[in-house]
């Protein structure tokens, strides 16, 4: 029976590695069904914005900033579809069924979701191996996914 696979892909080395991990040791079998998972968060494209970005929501002066934030959204969305069909192409050679879903919203709780609703059975994540202290400041979702998921993760730490 064809195992249905996430893999969490945030366009970082620590995803990309563990990819290639993935694919060299033999994870994928060749009738799995994976899908490759990232969170577009716009907050992120709003707060790159500066402090300026705050008018998005207002109208008249505002107008020129939202233009600015929805262009700023445009390209998050092309980069990232973008990194997701390198990707893909690299899962492709090795499995019948691969393809990409751009989530929304804050990582975390958007992957959490995608994995329950779609009832996954195996959920791989990268690891940057951030300290005690960045993990608990920065929040680190390879940590929240192990403690939210209740079906397998396998949380792949970069070796660099």
């Amino acid at each position: 029976m064809p195992r249905n696979i996430i893999v969490c892909y945030d366009h970082s080395p620590s995803s990309r590695f563990a990819i290639q991990w993935a694919v060299s040791k033999k994870i994928f079998l060749t009738d799995d069904s994976v899908t490759l998972a990232t969170a577009l968060d716009e907050d992120v494209a709003a707060i790159e914005g500066g402090a300026l970005a705050v008018p998005n929501v207002v109208g008249g002066a505002g107008d020129f900033f939202v233009t600015d934030y929805t262009q700023r959204v445009e390209k998050m969305e092309k980069d990232a579809e973008y990194e997701l069909k390198e990707a893909v192409e690299i899962i492709r050679q090795h499995v019948g069924q691969v393809h990409a879903v751009l989530l929304r919203g804050d990582a975390k709780s958007s992957l959490v979701d995608y994995a329950n609703t779609n009832q996954a059975d195996l959920v791989i994540v990268g690891q940057r191996g951030l300290g005690w202290v960045k993990r608990r400041l920065l929040g680190s979702v390879s940590d929240h996914l192990s403690h939210q998921l209740k079906m397998p993760i396998l949380i792949v730490r970069d070796s660099n």
